[in-house]
């Protein structure tokens, strides 16, 4: 897949209009999308005058990290909205962050190529998918005992609790 078309992807994600039926901006989605772009670019830039010549898979594997980087707020979105769980604060502020963190990338890649060398990024999208990943799990698990308290109760079961036994009295 050739880099432009990725980037017309990219940029035709940015611009659907179904998304504000989500309650996700198609704004905030267009500025990260551009974010995103400039990224790519200053780091193709970054790339050539540090004397690190990048390969095109490794280009293709940022794409498609830009590419995740999108759908996350909107895939908890969805998930909110299935649910029925209001969850456009949360996308809202993962928004923010996420062109904050493609704002600092870019600046990153603008003081490497200023400086000739290859300066280390903070990496916030996998600390997000960590810290998202790990709070589903925990929620997947209270929804998980929470179900099965539910059914254990429609089918008349009792709810775990452990009757004590008779303890022997002892007689004088």
């Amino acid at each position: 897949m050739k880099i432009d078309n990725i980037i017309k992807y990219l940029l035709y994600l940015s611009s659907l209009v179904f998304i504000d039926d989500f309650g996700i901006s198609p704004l905030k989605i267009k500025v990260l999308t551009i974010l995103m772009v400039i990224d790519i670019l200053t780091g193709v830039m970054k790339s050539h005058f540090s004397g690190n010549y990048f390969r095109s898979k490794k280009l293709t594997v940022g794409i498609t990290g830009k590419f995740l980087i999108i759908l996350l707020p909107i895939v908890l979105q969805l998930c909110g909205k299935g649910i029925g769980v209001e969850m456009s604060f949360l996308t809202s502020s993962l928004f923010n962050f996420l062109i904050i963190s493609e704002t600092y990338s870019v600046i990153t890649n603008m003081r490497s190529i200023k400086e000739r060398k290859n300066l280390k990024e903070y990496d916030a999208f996998t600390i997000i998918l960590k810290i998202i990943g790990d709070s589903l799990m925990k929620f997947m698990e209270l929804t998980k005992n929470s179900f099965e308290k539910s059914l254990n109760a429609s089918l008349g079961g009792k709810d775990e609790v452990k009757e004590e036994k008779e303890k022997p009295t002892k007689t004088l």
